[in-house]
């Protein structure tokens, strides 16, 4: 797909009504809710609203279980202490992060909180956040497109070593970590899927298979699955969009007739 748009419409023979596709990105900043009232207006018109996962508070109480090391799990099996000093000190510096006081957490979602911290101006309510949020308010039915355990599952399968790695490597790269965000949130706001598609792949090094391929083949079954029994508004990484393995490209494929929406702010 070659057309820069977070928006879509789809539709299939069984199911002529079309249901509406929107691309998040999991950060809070003024990129990330520019088109909030174009979004808005569709999950109006709705009656179910899908998510990548459920944001209810037993689908977070759920995985806040697991945000905790497994007890016979020992971080410095990882980082020397002398490195986590380090650490410390500089993502105390760039983002104001104390992983001090994070250091019984999986490294997964210190990386987490690092990252939202790192660049300016994300402090907003994060976009997948806020569609929920809305979706509650207008009583409509809310839905993940994924369950909680499933994104444990996939949790459980990342390499804690490469987990730390990973960790260590962005502390030693701390303002180029920082670049590329801004470049990501530039290409968000470009509505460049495609080039999203991209820079996800490439940072997510090994993982890439397990965070983005495996999961679109789902995703797009579900959406399709969902789609066919009612029309529906569907929200979930952009970065799942695009890409000759992208959820466009498999919905096509399986097909449904997509379109592009075209909103500028």
């Amino acid at each position: 797909m070659r057309v820069n748009s977070l928006f879509w419409s789809f539709s299939t023979a069984e199911r002529p009504d079309p249901s509406f596709l929107c691309g998040t990105i999991h950060l809070g900043t003024e990129e990330c809710v520019k088109h909030w009232p174009l979004i808005e207006q569709y999950i109006d018109r709705y009656d179910r609203i899908y998510t990548e996962s459920s944001i209810g508070p037993d689908a977070l109480s759920y995985l806040q279980s697991f945000t905790l090391l497994e007890p016979d799990c020992d971080m410095y099996d990882y980082v020397t202490p002398r490195r986590w000093a380090k650490m410390k000190s500089t993502f105390v510096k760039y983002c104001n992060v104390d992983i001090d006081k994070m250091k019984m957490f999986r490294p997964l979602f210190i990386l987490a909180a690092v990252q939202s911290n790192l660049v300016d101006g994300t402090s907003k309510t994060p976009l997948d956040h806020m569609i929920w949020e809305r979706a509650e308010e207008l009583g409509k039915s809310t839905h993940g497109i994924e369950s909680p355990q499933e994104q444990v599952e996939i949790m459980l399968q990342m390499d804690m070593r490469q987990q730390y790695l990973n960790l260590i490597r962005i502390s030693k790269t701390i303002t180029k970590t920082r670049s590329f965000i801004k470049k990501l949130l530039k290409t968000y706001e470009a509505q460049d899927i495609n080039r999203l598609y991209q820079m996800s792949k490439a940072s997510l090094g090994v993982d890439r298979s397990l965070l983005i391929q495996s999961r679109n083949d789902i995703m797009a079954n579900r959406i399709l699955n969902h789609h066919n029994d009612e029309p529906s508004f569907f929200s979930f990484g952009a970065g799942h969009l695009g890409g000759g393995s992208g959820v466009l490209r498999k919905l096509k494929q399986q097909g449904a007739t997509i379109k592009s929406i075209v909103h500028k702010e």
